[in-house]
């Protein structure tokens, strides 16, 4: 049952209050046919009649009203009584009757004052129409001429089809073309068709007015159809000219909109006041207008999107049912049930536009001014829960038919977002509210976006994180760099601190071309020219690979490194905490192991001027502290590993081994050779050669041994023609 239904047959009920007047509308001295005279036995009646006909008369003669009676009686006072009457007055062409047992015409109205001023219909009265309209009065109707008005004190209804109506004390208004039912008044239309529910009309009064195709509701609105309940404190009813669809409705007060079968997909709607208009043809909402307080609900499978503002104006699709564009201003507040991996969200703003498609629903909704984003995700298994928090100037979201069932969020400008200890600011940042991804973007000459955690800080050009797994990608463009922060957490126990290549426990900053952080994996990488700071100790690479679980790294390309590295104990005051510098093609550092490998063209300085060089050169760290316990150099295929010592020695060989706990080197090689300068003058050396040489850090002489049948040699030369 549509509403264009309720239209044409409550039109056609407000013609009843037309010819119901148009029978009241006296214009002439009454004609009486010939009948029956009755007796006078009342002195106070001037003349009676039986069985006969009386005729009201028009301005052009021709009679407008037929009365039939059984008994008529004109008393001295002028006053007429008819009994058992029924009338037919002539309106339009269409037959009007109107029956009673009793009616008594009083006073003088009319421009000749011929027409009684009022009549009195009593009993039983009823009015009938050859349109099918039939209104039915318990006790009494009353007719004022000069108001053009019929008034209904007690209890009426009316029907006209599968229409039917009700009501406590009514007014029928000619001129105007109204009626009105002044008290617990009802309208109800039944279906047309099996297996549908009645319309329902209902409100203290309801009137119905013909010639401005309007019906109004006023006191405790309601009306119903197959799958919407409509409330108001008033309500009025637009129809088209022809009086048969249903153009407007203007809900004021106290207003809804709300679906009764849940299976429909049509908004549920709440305001002060509600405008609905409805397509021409087949009557189903187009759009809608809500003001103060103003509140729309979407229902979906697992709950309902609502939409709450001031103003909130929305338009459907030809279906009555999908939404195509909405616009509310503030402050709005929207708000998206859970759904699937989609967590409840609240979404705050001064401004709210959305766009969408009649076939396709919602594509596009963006909000202004103020936008405040937020998202409630519940606790699962390894995670609290927690409340995501973003801010920005603009927010735009990508819909997939639904506010509910976003594809993207783009907010623009004034970008930050706050997740459990990580906070994220940009210019922009596009989120992915499934995947939990975020992109956080800068224009040129702004500042870059930057992300800061408990763990890492980081300054970029751009960075993509994924909220989910605490991890992102920061990225330097141009001549801009991405610069961080590596932090030590609260929680680190002695084992997370001990001190490795860097000491966990202890800030490390760094700067590279690209940095890819992963928290809960507990890996860094870093590429690009990276530059990485600890204290004293420094780590530059092309690229350099951290696995904070494990203390691992790993450095490739042009890898430059400064340790600040410790003596194993019984070493001399003159070897502790002193800096010394790795170079070579690639480092791995195992934390492990707690050995420090550096590969291809390898060397190493220390702060006392030692310089070994060689393919491969191994670190060896102290279980607990960065005390090295020992070192070992090897040579490439076919080359020497060259050691240059204090005091102007050197030495050369395949494999040098230093061991800190005696502060000793071990040269192999065939030969290795041990270079000292000699007390025989200036530039003067000896050289000690054999396959394996020992001889103290700081001091002293070669030990010289020698197997496979090598002869062990000590010779004096040229210091300048055997150091090279």
């Amino acid at each position: 049952m549509r509403w264009q239904t309720i239209a044409r047959v409550v039109m056609a009920a407000a013609g009843l209050g037309v010819a119901g007047l148009v029978y009241l509308q006296l214009q002439d001295r009454p004609v009486a046919e010939p009948g029956t005279t009755a007796p006078l036995s009342d002195p106070a009646v001037v003349s009676s009649a039986e069985e006969g006909r009386r005729l009201i008369l028009g301005a052009d003669g021709a009679p407008t009203v037929t009365i039939d009676f059984k008994d008529y009686r004109l008393r001295a006072d002028d006053t007429m009584e008819f009994d058992v009457v029924s009338a037919v007055f002539h309106k339009g062409g269409v037959p009007h009757t109107i029956s009673a047992k009793t009616a008594v015409a009083s006073g003088k109205s009319g421009p000749t004052g011929m027409q009684p001023s009022q009549v009195v219909f009593k009993g039983d009265v009823k009015l009938l129409a050859e349109n099918g309209i039939s209104v039915e009065v318990e006790d009494e109707a009353t007719y004022f001429n000069d108001e053009q008005k019929t008034v209904i004190p007690g209890r009426m209804t009316f029907t006209r089809g599968r229409l039917s109506g009700s009501g406590v004390g009514a007014e029928l208004f000619m001129e105007q073309s109204v009626l009105w039912m002044n008290s617990e008044a009802r309208l109800s239309v039944m279906p047309d068709r099996a297996g549908q529910t009645p319309v329902e009309a209902t409100a203290t009064r309801i009137g119905l007015a013909e010639a401005d195709h309007f019906m109004r509701l006023e006191g405790n609105a309601v009306m119903t159809q197959q799958s919407q309940r409509l409330t108001a404190d008033t309500a009025r009813v637009a129809f088209t000219p022809e009086g048969h669809v249903v153009q407007f409705i203007e809900l004021r007060g106290n207003s809804s909109v709300l679906s009764i079968e849940t299976s429909k997909r049509r908004p549920n709607m709440k305001a002060g006041d509600i405008n609905l208009a409805f397509a021409d043809g087949t009557g189903l909402l187009s759009s809608a207008t809500l003001a103060q307080d103003a509140s729309v609900q979407m229902p979906r499978a697992t709950g309902s999107t609502t939409i709450t503002g001031s103003l909130i104006e929305l338009f459907l699709a030809p279906d009555g049912e999908t939404l195509t564009s909405l616009q509310a201003s503030a402050p709005v507040v929207v708000t998206l049930p859970a759904e699937g991996a989609q967590p409840a969200r609240t979404i705050r703003s001064s401004g709210l536009v959305v766009d969408g498609e009649a076939t396709r629903g919602l594509t596009r909704a963006s909000f202004s001014g103020g936008v405040d984003y937020r998202e409630v995700r519940p606790a699962a298994r390894g995670r609290a829960a927690s409340t995501r928090i973003a801010t920005s100037d603009v927010l735009v979201l990508g819909l997939n038919g639904d506010l509910g069932d976003v594809e993207n969020a783009l907010f623009q400008r004034n970008f930050r977002v706050v997740d459990g200890d990580l906070t994220a600011t940009a210019t922009d940042g596009r989120y992915d509210g499934t995947a939990e991804t975020l992109e956080l973007r800068s224009p040129a000459g702004a500042s870059g976006p930057k992300v800061v955690s408990a763990e890492m800080d980081v300054v970029a050009s751009e960075i993509d994180a994924n909220l989910k797994t605490d991890a992102f990608d920061a990225r330097g463009l141009g001549q801009a760099r991405v610069e961080s922060t590596l932090k030590p957490t609260a929680s680190a126990t002695t084992v997370e601190t001990r001190a490795g290549l860097f000491e966990r426990g202890k800030v490390l900053t760094g700067s590279s071309q690209r940095l890819q952080y992963d928290r809960t994996a507990g890996t860094a990488i870093y590429e690009g020219a990276v530059f990485l700071v600890q204290g004293d100790s420094r780590l530059g690479a092309d690229r350099v690979a951290m696995d904070d679980a494990r203390g691992d790294v790993t450095a490739t390309g042009s890898v430059r490194s400064t340790l600040v590295l410790a003596a194993a104990p019984g070493a001399t005051a003159a070897t502790t905490a002193a800096p010394t510098r790795v170079s070579a093609d690639k480092l791995v550092y195992s934390d492990s192991a707690r050995t420090a490998v550096y590969t291809g063209a390898a060397s190493m300085d220390t702060s006392s001027g030692e310089k070994l060089s060689g393919e491969r050169i191994t670190l060896a760290l102290h279980p607990v502290d960065r005390k090295l316990t020992s070192m070992e150099a090897v040579a490439a295929k076919g080359k020497e590993v060259a050691v240059r010592l204090l005091e102007g020695r050197h030495a050369l060989g395949q494999t040098v081994t230093y061991d800190a706990g005696t502060d000793e080197y071990i040269v192999l090689g065939t030969p290795a050779k041990f270079i000292a300068p000699a007390d025989r003058g200036p530039g003067e050396c000896t050289v000690w050669s054999g396959t394996e040489l020992r001889f103290s850090r700081t001091s002293g002489s070669a030990s010289v041994g020698s197997q496979g049948g090598a002869l062990a040699t000590m010779r004096p030369a040229k210091c300048a023609e055997v150091i090279k």
